[in-house]
Order: C-alpha cells, then sequence, then structure tokens
C-alpha cells in the first residue's frame, strides 16, 4: 500500500511566496501537498527547513485490514474446531463400534457356552437314563 503525506510550508516573517518547490513537489502556501512521495523526494523534503511532513494514516484501511484479519482468524479457528469436532465424532464412532463388536463376540460366546452346556446336560440325562 503506498504512503500518503500531508506537506506543509512555513516560511519565515518576511518571506512572502505562494509556494515552495522540492524534487518536483510544489506545496502551495495555503493547501499544502497531500499524495505519495518516493524516497528521494521523502529525503529532499525532510532536509528543508520550511518544509515539514507528516505520513498520513488511513485509519480506514487499517481498520479494514484488522477486520479482514479478525474475519480470517475466526475462518480458521471454526475451521479447526469443526475438524476437532469432526475426529472426536470419529473417534466416539470407533469406539462404539468397538464396544458393539466386544458385546456381540460376548453374546455368540455365551450363546455357545449355554448351546454347548443344553447339549452336555442332555447327553448326561440320557445317559442316566
Amino acid at each position: 500500500m503506498e504512503k500518503t503525506y500531508k506537506v506543509t510550508v512555513q516560511f519565515p516573517e518576511g518571506i512572502y511566496a505562494d509556494s515552495r518547490t522540492r524534487s518536483g513537489i510544489t506545496v502551495m502556501r495555503d493547501v499544502g501537498y497531500e499524495g505519495p512521495l518516493d524516497d528521494d523526494q521523502l529525503a529532499a523534503i525532510e532536509a528543508d527547513n520550511y518544509l515539514s511532513v507528516t505520513e498520513i494514516v488511513d485509519q480506514e484501511a487499517i481498520e479494514a485490514a484488522e477486520r479482514a484479519e479478525a474475519e480470517a482468524q475466526a475462518a480458521e479457528e471454526k475451521r479447526l474446531a469443526d475438524e476437532a469436532k469432526k475426529a472426536e465424532d470419529e473417534r466416539l464412532a470407533a469406539e462404539k463400534a468397538a464396544t458393539e463388536a466386544k458385546a456381540k463376540e460376548e453374546k455368540e460366546a455365551a450363546d455357545a457356552k449355554a448351546k454347548a452346556d443344553a447339549e452336555a446336560k442332555k447327553k448326561a440325562d440320557e445317559a442316566k437314563k
């Protein structure tokens, strides 16, 4: 972003010039100059005893950049939160699937044991007869 400067001229008492020019920049006594300066122009104006220069801060541009940065940060935080939630959901789903698989195995083992016990009891009862 190009910097903008405000240049004013202050002549000593007794000098009634309407303007002062340095490095191609004409500074009017009444209105000054407002605009961009390259490094050479800035150095020449700063070296001139009759001219003073200040950088104009574009507060709207600064605030817009800060808003854009805050929005980008909020979007990144949301993305990270969404990723963390997705990972947690996947972990919980895997844990649930593992628990269900284990319960199914235990039920099948219990059913098989009950069936084997029933068959053994039946054979034992038949052997007693």
